[in-house]
Protein backbone atom coordinates (compact mmCIF):
# COMPACT_ATOMS: atom_id res chain seq x y z
CA UNK A 1 0.00 0.00 0.00
CA UNK A 2 1.72 3.06 -0.80
CA UNK A 3 0.55 6.35 0.57
CA UNK A 4 0.58 10.14 -0.66
CA UNK A 5 -1.16 13.64 -1.08
CA UNK A 6 -2.92 14.50 -3.62
CA UNK A 7 -1.99 15.24 -6.77
CA UNK A 8 1.04 14.51 -9.01
CA UNK A 9 2.07 13.40 -12.13
CA UNK A 10 0.01 11.00 -14.40
CA UNK A 11 -2.62 11.11 -11.58
CA UNK A 12 -3.13 14.93 -11.55
CA UNK A 13 -3.86 14.55 -15.06
CA UNK A 14 -6.36 12.01 -14.97
CA UNK A 15 -7.86 13.47 -12.53
CA UNK A 16 -8.10 16.95 -13.81
CA UNK A 17 -9.47 15.12 -17.28
CA UNK A 18 -12.15 13.44 -15.56
CA UNK A 19 -14.39 15.69 -14.36
CA UNK A 20 -14.98 16.70 -17.94
CA UNK A 21 -18.83 15.63 -18.64
CA UNK A 22 -20.44 17.00 -21.59
CA UNK A 23 -23.99 18.54 -21.54
CA UNK A 24 -25.87 18.96 -24.83
CA UNK A 25 -26.02 22.35 -23.69
CA UNK A 26 -22.53 22.58 -23.26
CA UNK A 27 -22.67 22.48 -19.35
CA UNK A 28 -21.45 19.66 -16.85
CA UNK A 29 -24.32 17.95 -15.00
CA UNK A 30 -22.04 16.92 -12.32
CA UNK A 31 -20.81 19.86 -9.88
CA UNK A 32 -18.91 18.18 -7.40
CA UNK A 33 -15.44 17.45 -7.69
CA UNK A 34 -14.32 14.36 -6.06
CA UNK A 35 -10.64 14.82 -6.55
CA UNK A 36 -10.63 18.37 -5.33
CA UNK A 37 -11.21 16.88 -1.82
CA UNK A 38 -8.75 17.46 0.81
CA UNK A 39 -6.79 14.31 2.01
CA UNK A 40 -4.42 11.39 1.86
CA UNK A 41 -4.49 9.32 -1.58
CA UNK A 42 -4.48 5.38 -0.70
CA UNK A 43 -3.13 2.89 -4.12
CA UNK A 44 -4.43 -0.71 -3.48
CA UNK A 45 -3.03 -2.96 -6.47
CA UNK A 46 -5.67 -5.35 -8.02
CA UNK A 47 -3.04 -7.82 -9.32
CA UNK A 48 -5.29 -10.66 -10.16
CA UNK A 49 -7.99 -8.55 -11.97
CA UNK A 50 -10.22 -9.96 -14.35
CA UNK A 51 -10.70 -6.44 -15.98
CA UNK A 52 -8.05 -6.57 -18.72
CA UNK A 53 -7.76 -2.94 -19.86
CA UNK A 54 -9.03 -0.92 -16.81
CA UNK A 55 -6.75 0.18 -14.36
CA UNK A 56 -5.11 -2.36 -11.78
CA UNK A 57 -5.44 -0.19 -8.60
CA UNK A 58 -8.09 1.24 -6.40
CA UNK A 59 -7.36 4.61 -5.18
CA UNK A 60 -8.81 5.56 -1.51
CA UNK A 61 -9.20 9.14 -0.28
CA UNK A 62 -8.45 9.19 3.45
CA UNK A 63 -9.25 12.14 6.05
CA UNK A 64 -6.95 12.82 9.16
CA UNK A 65 -8.31 9.90 10.92
CA UNK A 66 -7.48 7.34 8.60
CA UNK A 67 -10.95 7.03 7.65
CA UNK A 68 -12.11 6.66 3.84
CA UNK A 69 -13.66 9.28 2.30
CA UNK A 70 -14.16 7.73 -1.13
CA UNK A 71 -12.41 5.02 -3.69
CA UNK A 72 -12.26 5.28 -6.91
CA UNK A 73 -11.43 3.18 -10.06
CA UNK A 74 -10.46 4.44 -13.61
CA UNK A 75 -12.21 1.76 -16.40
CA UNK A 76 -11.72 1.33 -19.85
CA UNK A 77 -14.41 -0.89 -20.97
CA UNK A 78 -15.31 -1.95 -24.16
CA UNK A 79 -19.63 -2.11 -24.58
CA UNK A 80 -20.29 -4.55 -27.68
CA UNK A 81 -22.37 -7.57 -28.70
CA UNK A 82 -21.55 -9.91 -31.53
CA UNK A 83 -18.43 -8.17 -32.18
CA UNK A 84 -19.06 -4.77 -32.74
CA UNK A 85 -17.80 -2.58 -30.28
CA UNK A 86 -17.11 1.08 -28.38
CA UNK A 87 -14.95 2.00 -25.69
CA UNK A 88 -16.10 4.27 -23.00
CA UNK A 89 -13.49 5.88 -20.54
CA UNK A 90 -15.10 6.75 -17.13
CA UNK A 91 -14.38 6.87 -13.02
CA UNK A 92 -16.48 5.15 -10.48
CA UNK A 93 -16.47 6.62 -7.03
CA UNK A 94 -17.39 4.74 -4.23
CA UNK A 95 -17.98 6.22 -0.62
CA UNK A 96 -16.42 5.49 3.06
CA UNK A 97 -18.71 2.02 3.09
CA UNK A 98 -18.57 0.80 -0.23
CA UNK A 99 -21.75 2.17 -1.53
CA UNK A 100 -21.91 3.60 -5.17
CA UNK A 101 -20.77 7.85 -4.81
CA UNK A 102 -21.36 8.57 -8.37
CA UNK A 103 -19.26 8.08 -11.65
CA UNK A 104 -17.14 10.48 -14.17
CA UNK A 105 -16.13 10.85 -17.85
CA UNK A 106 -12.85 10.90 -18.85
CA UNK A 107 -11.15 13.18 -21.01
CA UNK A 108 -14.35 14.88 -21.78
CA UNK A 109 -15.35 11.68 -24.38
CA UNK A 110 -19.04 11.63 -24.36
CA UNK A 111 -21.33 8.59 -23.70
CA UNK A 112 -23.23 7.80 -26.77
CA UNK A 113 -26.49 5.73 -27.79
CA UNK A 114 -27.55 4.39 -30.68
CA UNK A 115 -26.56 5.55 -34.36
CA UNK A 116 -24.19 7.14 -31.97
CA UNK A 117 -25.94 10.23 -30.57
CA UNK A 118 -24.30 11.38 -27.46
CA UNK A 119 -26.05 11.18 -23.90
CA UNK A 120 -28.11 14.26 -23.18
CA UNK A 121 -27.82 15.94 -20.02
CA UNK A 122 -31.07 14.31 -18.54
CA UNK A 123 -29.40 10.94 -19.67
CA UNK A 124 -26.39 11.17 -17.66
CA UNK A 125 -28.51 12.19 -14.25
CA UNK A 126 -30.36 9.26 -15.15
CA UNK A 127 -27.69 7.10 -15.34
CA UNK A 128 -26.62 8.06 -12.08
CA UNK A 129 -29.86 7.26 -10.58
CA UNK A 130 -29.63 3.58 -12.43
CA UNK A 131 -26.25 3.06 -10.98
CA UNK A 132 -27.11 3.68 -7.39
CA UNK A 133 -29.59 1.40 -7.78
CA UNK A 134 -28.67 -1.88 -5.60
CA UNK A 135 -31.59 -3.81 -6.62
CA UNK A 136 -31.87 -3.20 -10.25
CA UNK A 137 -33.79 -5.55 -12.48
CA UNK A 138 -30.05 -5.72 -14.40
CA UNK A 139 -28.85 -7.46 -11.65
CA UNK A 140 -29.98 -10.69 -12.43
CA UNK A 141 -29.95 -10.28 -16.22
CA UNK A 142 -27.52 -11.77 -18.82
CA UNK A 143 -25.71 -10.30 -21.94
CA UNK A 144 -28.41 -12.08 -23.85
CA UNK A 145 -31.31 -11.16 -21.93
CA UNK A 146 -30.99 -7.48 -23.34
CA UNK A 147 -31.64 -8.45 -26.97
CA UNK A 148 -35.12 -7.66 -28.77
CA UNK A 149 -35.25 -10.40 -31.25
CA UNK A 150 -37.44 -8.81 -34.26
CA UNK A 151 -38.99 -10.83 -37.19
CA UNK A 152 -38.73 -9.19 -40.54
CA UNK A 153 -40.90 -9.24 -42.70
CA UNK A 154 -39.03 -10.00 -45.95
CA UNK A 155 -36.35 -12.48 -43.86
CA UNK A 156 -37.18 -15.53 -42.73
CA UNK A 157 -34.32 -15.46 -40.39
CA UNK A 158 -34.30 -13.20 -37.06
CA UNK A 159 -31.78 -9.71 -36.24
CA UNK A 160 -31.13 -8.68 -33.00
CA UNK A 161 -30.55 -5.16 -32.50
CA UNK A 162 -28.18 -3.11 -30.36
CA UNK A 163 -27.84 0.49 -28.63
CA UNK A 164 -25.18 2.19 -30.79
CA UNK A 165 -25.71 0.73 -33.78
CA UNK A 166 -29.64 -0.19 -33.69
CA UNK A 167 -32.60 1.19 -31.84
CA UNK A 168 -34.18 -1.68 -30.22
CA UNK A 169 -34.51 -2.40 -26.14
CA UNK A 170 -36.57 -4.85 -24.38
CA UNK A 171 -39.96 -3.63 -23.78
CA UNK A 172 -39.11 -5.25 -20.02
CA UNK A 173 -35.97 -2.92 -19.25
CA UNK A 174 -37.24 0.26 -20.88
CA UNK A 175 -37.97 1.75 -17.46
CA UNK A 176 -34.78 0.69 -16.01
CA UNK A 177 -32.30 2.06 -18.38
CA UNK A 178 -31.58 5.13 -20.04
CA UNK A 179 -33.05 5.10 -23.90
CA UNK A 180 -31.58 3.62 -26.64
CA UNK A 181 -28.32 2.61 -24.41
CA UNK A 182 -29.25 -0.63 -22.30
CA UNK A 183 -25.87 -1.91 -22.53
CA UNK A 184 -24.12 0.66 -21.39
CA UNK A 185 -26.03 0.75 -18.76
CA UNK A 186 -25.79 -2.74 -18.12
CA UNK A 187 -22.04 -2.74 -18.30
CA UNK A 188 -21.65 0.10 -16.23
CA UNK A 189 -24.06 -0.95 -13.40
CA UNK A 190 -22.05 -4.37 -13.18
CA UNK A 191 -18.90 -2.41 -13.07
CA UNK A 192 -20.16 -0.63 -9.99
CA UNK A 193 -21.23 -4.08 -8.79
CA UNK A 194 -18.32 -5.95 -9.56
CA UNK A 195 -15.01 -6.82 -8.70
CA UNK A 196 -14.13 -3.38 -7.50
CA UNK A 197 -16.45 -3.43 -4.92
CA UNK A 198 -15.77 -6.54 -3.40
CA UNK A 199 -11.96 -5.50 -3.17
CA UNK A 200 -13.38 -2.23 -1.02
CA UNK A 201 -15.20 -4.75 1.38
CA UNK A 202 -12.27 -6.66 1.56
CA UNK A 203 -10.03 -4.12 2.24
CA UNK A 204 -12.65 -2.31 4.89
CA UNK A 205 -13.24 -5.60 6.89
CA UNK A 206 -9.62 -6.02 7.37
CA UNK A 207 -9.36 -2.87 8.72
CA UNK A 208 -12.16 -2.97 11.59
CA UNK A 209 -10.96 -3.33 15.57
CA UNK A 210 -13.33 -1.74 18.19
CA UNK A 211 -10.75 1.42 17.85
CA UNK A 212 -11.21 2.01 13.82
CA UNK A 213 -14.93 1.26 14.97
CA UNK A 214 -15.44 3.97 17.33
CA UNK A 215 -13.57 5.90 15.02
CA UNK A 216 -16.24 5.39 12.27
CA UNK A 217 -18.91 6.00 14.66
CA UNK A 218 -17.73 9.30 14.63
CA UNK A 219 -16.89 10.05 11.18
CA UNK A 220 -19.42 10.87 8.62
CA UNK A 221 -22.51 9.60 7.20
CA UNK A 222 -21.02 6.52 4.72
CA UNK A 223 -18.77 5.63 8.14
CA UNK A 224 -21.17 5.48 10.59
CA UNK A 225 -23.19 3.18 8.12
CA UNK A 226 -20.10 1.28 7.99
CA UNK A 227 -19.62 0.99 11.97
CA UNK A 228 -24.00 -0.09 11.87
CA UNK A 229 -23.78 -2.62 9.35
CA UNK A 230 -20.60 -4.18 11.41
CA UNK A 231 -22.57 -3.94 14.35
CA UNK A 232 -25.33 -5.94 12.62
CA UNK A 233 -22.96 -9.00 12.04
CA UNK A 234 -21.38 -8.67 15.54
CA UNK A 235 -24.66 -8.22 17.56
CA UNK A 236 -22.16 -8.97 20.70
CA UNK A 237 -21.03 -5.19 19.97
CA UNK A 238 -24.14 -3.90 20.60
CA UNK A 239 -23.26 -2.68 24.37
CA UNK A 240 -20.03 -1.77 23.59
CA UNK A 241 -21.32 1.36 21.56
CA UNK A 242 -25.19 1.75 22.46
CA UNK A 243 -24.58 5.23 23.09
CA UNK A 244 -23.39 5.63 19.27
CA UNK A 245 -25.86 2.93 18.01
CA UNK A 246 -28.71 5.26 19.88
CA UNK A 247 -27.27 8.96 18.53
CA UNK A 248 -27.82 7.58 14.80
CA UNK A 249 -30.86 6.54 15.62
CA UNK A 250 -31.56 10.48 15.56
CA UNK A 251 -29.55 10.39 12.40
CA UNK A 252 -30.84 13.02 9.84
CA UNK A 253 -29.88 10.34 6.85
CA UNK A 254 -32.48 8.16 6.93
CA UNK A 255 -30.65 5.30 6.36
CA UNK A 256 -28.51 5.11 8.57
CA UNK A 257 -31.18 5.78 11.12
CA UNK A 258 -33.39 2.99 9.79
CA UNK A 259 -29.72 0.79 10.32
CA UNK A 260 -29.57 1.91 13.87
CA UNK A 261 -33.12 1.07 14.86
CA UNK A 262 -33.03 -2.24 13.34
CA UNK A 263 -30.16 -2.95 15.79
CA UNK A 264 -32.18 -1.93 18.68
CA UNK A 265 -33.04 -6.10 19.97
CA UNK A 266 -36.49 -7.21 22.07
CA UNK A 267 -34.22 -8.45 24.20
CA UNK A 268 -32.77 -5.39 25.03
CA UNK A 269 -36.16 -3.23 25.03
CA UNK A 270 -37.19 -6.02 27.61
CA UNK A 271 -35.30 -3.49 30.48
CA UNK A 272 -38.10 -0.39 31.08
CA UNK A 273 -34.94 1.58 31.32
CA UNK A 274 -34.19 0.83 28.13
CA UNK A 275 -37.17 1.70 26.73
CA UNK A 276 -37.10 5.42 28.07
CA UNK A 277 -33.64 5.88 26.57
CA UNK A 278 -35.55 4.94 23.36
CA UNK A 279 -38.67 7.45 24.08
CA UNK A 280 -36.02 9.89 24.67
CA UNK A 281 -34.75 10.03 21.31
CA UNK A 282 -37.39 11.07 20.05
CA UNK A 283 -36.97 15.57 21.18
CA UNK A 284 -35.24 16.14 18.36
CA UNK A 285 -36.38 13.03 15.90
CA UNK A 286 -38.18 13.98 12.59
CA UNK A 287 -42.01 12.67 12.46
CA UNK A 288 -40.71 9.16 10.48
CA UNK A 289 -38.02 8.41 12.63
CA UNK A 290 -40.16 9.52 15.90
CA UNK A 291 -43.35 6.73 13.97
CA UNK A 292 -40.36 4.27 14.23
CA UNK A 293 -39.65 4.44 17.86
CA UNK A 294 -43.10 3.79 18.63
CA UNK A 295 -43.44 0.88 15.87
CA UNK A 296 -40.37 -0.68 17.79
CA UNK A 297 -41.65 -0.32 21.22
CA UNK A 298 -44.86 -1.74 20.11
CA UNK A 299 -42.60 -4.70 18.83
CA UNK A 300 -42.45 -5.39 22.74
CA UNK A 301 -44.10 -8.00 24.66
CA UNK A 302 -44.47 -5.67 27.96
CA UNK A 303 -44.34 -1.06 27.01
CA UNK A 304 -43.25 0.20 30.79
CA UNK A 305 -45.62 2.76 32.73
CA UNK A 306 -42.35 5.09 33.05
CA UNK A 307 -42.30 5.03 28.84
CA UNK A 308 -45.74 5.64 28.19
CA UNK A 309 -45.78 8.38 31.04
CA UNK A 310 -42.59 9.71 28.97
CA UNK A 311 -44.84 9.86 25.72
CA UNK A 312 -47.99 11.20 27.08
CA UNK A 313 -45.14 14.21 28.42
CA UNK A 314 -43.53 14.46 24.85
CA UNK A 315 -47.13 15.43 23.39
CA UNK A 316 -47.77 17.97 26.47
CA UNK A 317 -44.34 19.11 25.52
CA UNK A 318 -45.26 19.68 21.91
CA UNK A 319 -42.63 17.46 21.45
CA UNK A 320 -44.73 14.56 19.13
CA UNK A 321 -47.66 15.43 17.04
CA UNK A 322 -51.54 14.25 17.17
CA UNK A 323 -50.62 11.67 14.46
CA UNK A 324 -47.86 10.34 17.00
CA UNK A 325 -49.74 10.51 19.65
CA UNK A 326 -52.97 8.45 18.16
CA UNK A 327 -50.11 5.52 18.37
CA UNK A 328 -49.31 6.10 21.74
CA UNK A 329 -53.26 5.86 22.56
CA UNK A 330 -52.70 2.50 20.30
CA UNK A 331 -49.97 1.37 22.65
CA UNK A 332 -51.86 2.69 25.72
CA UNK A 333 -55.07 0.07 24.49
CA UNK A 334 -52.81 -2.35 23.91
CA UNK A 335 -51.11 -2.60 27.00
CA UNK A 336 -54.80 -2.15 28.83
CA UNK A 337 -56.08 -5.95 27.45
CA UNK A 338 -53.47 -6.95 29.18
CA UNK A 339 -52.44 -5.82 32.56
CA UNK A 340 -55.77 -4.14 33.98
CA UNK A 341 -53.87 -2.42 36.26
CA UNK A 342 -52.74 0.25 34.49
CA UNK A 343 -56.24 1.62 34.31
CA UNK A 344 -55.22 2.59 38.07
CA UNK A 345 -52.57 3.91 37.02
CA UNK A 346 -53.20 8.12 38.56
CA UNK A 347 -49.94 9.25 36.42
CA UNK A 348 -50.97 8.21 33.58
CA UNK A 349 -54.60 9.20 34.42
CA UNK A 350 -53.67 12.64 35.28
CA UNK A 351 -51.73 12.91 31.85
CA UNK A 352 -54.55 12.05 29.77
CA UNK A 353 -56.86 14.47 31.48
CA UNK A 354 -54.42 17.07 30.71
CA UNK A 355 -54.65 16.04 27.29
CA UNK A 356 -58.35 16.14 27.03
CA UNK A 357 -58.42 19.72 28.26
CA UNK A 358 -56.15 20.81 25.12
CA UNK A 359 -58.37 23.03 22.90
CA UNK A 360 -57.82 20.44 19.57
CA UNK A 361 -61.66 18.90 19.35
CA UNK A 362 -60.46 15.54 17.44
CA UNK A 363 -57.35 15.38 20.67
CA UNK A 364 -60.10 15.85 23.13
CA UNK A 365 -62.53 13.47 21.47
CA UNK A 366 -59.31 10.72 21.07
CA UNK A 367 -58.55 10.97 24.94
CA UNK A 368 -61.94 11.26 26.44
CA UNK A 369 -62.37 7.60 24.28
CA UNK A 370 -59.23 6.51 26.49
CA UNK A 371 -60.11 8.04 29.65
CA UNK A 372 -63.36 5.91 29.66
CA UNK A 373 -60.94 2.60 30.31
CA UNK A 374 -59.45 4.06 33.57
CA UNK A 375 -60.86 3.94 36.85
Amino acid sequence: MKKRVLFSGLLLVLAVSAFKVPGTDGSFPFSEDYFKMEGTLVTHPIPHSTDALSSKELLELQDEEGLSLWFARFFYKDICIHGICRMAKFWIFWDGAGDYLGYRLHDNEALSKNEHVNFSRADYFRLDEILADTTSVLKDLEYNDLFTEIQEEDQKKSIFEVDGYTRATSPVLSDHVVKDAVFTCYTMWHTVYGESKSEIEVILSNRIDRYYLAKLFNGNDANQLLALRRVSENPRLFLEHERDILRAINSKNRSNSSKALSLVTADYLSLAENQVKLVNLIDNASTPVTNEVIYKLQSTDSISVAAIALLLDKYIEDKINISTLNLVYGIILTRLEHDSELSRNNGIKNRLIKIANFENDYTKSLTWNILKEFH
